[in-house]
């Protein structure tokens, strides 16, 4: 989740940049027209109960009257419970969970990322070129996977399941009427790479049990190297 803090930093401020036509100062304070704007950053670390805690010390006691983010999409959540509570506008990025703008939406929420159900369409436009059955594997996480479901359909004719899981062991279980791969294949270095992302859930596969040896492997959907 760094990956993506540092990223929407760079970014914003870039943004800011090029808005004000100038760069801004060390307190990322820019000069657009007449107004002027400072851009605070807080590291909620990706933790729902320090994203309440900065969030109500921007709005209480630093005044603010935008927010943005936030890198999880669990956290965003409670960030946009907060954002409407208090009257405050929320622009959400990157967090990519379907829910944000789905069934947790309200009129304080605009987002300028994509969604989940944008990646698997793309990804789904070319695989069905290649494939024909296929299954969604997902960590556990709020909102992004704690229920994983296909977000498109690829193809009438493409065979398309869900997994939600926490172990490779019960995974490769399912996946074996599919493919005949050996149900022994996820008993290396397991439950601790599960849980945690996108990123150590496909280098799990990749690298420690040799899944694509066996089929292909699609990159995760947040997975950006």
């Amino acid at each position: 989740m760094a990956l993506y803090g540092e990223m929407i930093e760079r970014s914003f401020l870039l943004g800011m940049e090029y808005m004000a036509g100038a760069p801004g100062t060390e307190d990322h304070i820019f000069q657009i027209d007449d107004c002027q704007v400072q851009v605070l950053i807080r590291d909620d670390q990706s933790n729902p109960e320090t994203t309440a805690t900065i969030a109500r010390e921007l709005i209480d006691v630093e005044k603010i009257d935008i927010l943005v983010g936030t890198v999880s999409s669990g956290a965003t959540a409670t960030l946009q419970g907060i954002a409407l509570e208090n009257d405050k506008i929320l622009i959400v990025a990157p967090a990519a969970a379907n829910e944000i703008t789905g069934a947790n939406f309200n009129d304080h929420t605009f987002r300028v990322s994509r969604t989940n159900y944008h990646d698997a369409v793309n990804q789904c436009e070319f695989m069905v070129t290649q494939y024909k059955k296929f299954v969604q594997i997902a960590p556990t996480m709020p909102l992004a996977g704690a229920a994983p479901r296909p977000s498109a359909t690829p193809a009438p004719s493409s065979a398309v399941s869900s997994s939600p899981t926490t172990s490779w062991r019960r995974l490769t279980r399912r996946l074996h009427p599919l493919h005949g791969a050996d149900p022994q294949l996820g008993r290396r270095r397991l439950d601790r790479h599960l849980g945690r992302s996108r990123v150590h859930l496909h280098d799990a596969g990749r690298q420690d049990l040799g899944v694509m040896d066996k089929m292909a492997m699609a990159p995760p959907s947040s997975t950006t190297r």
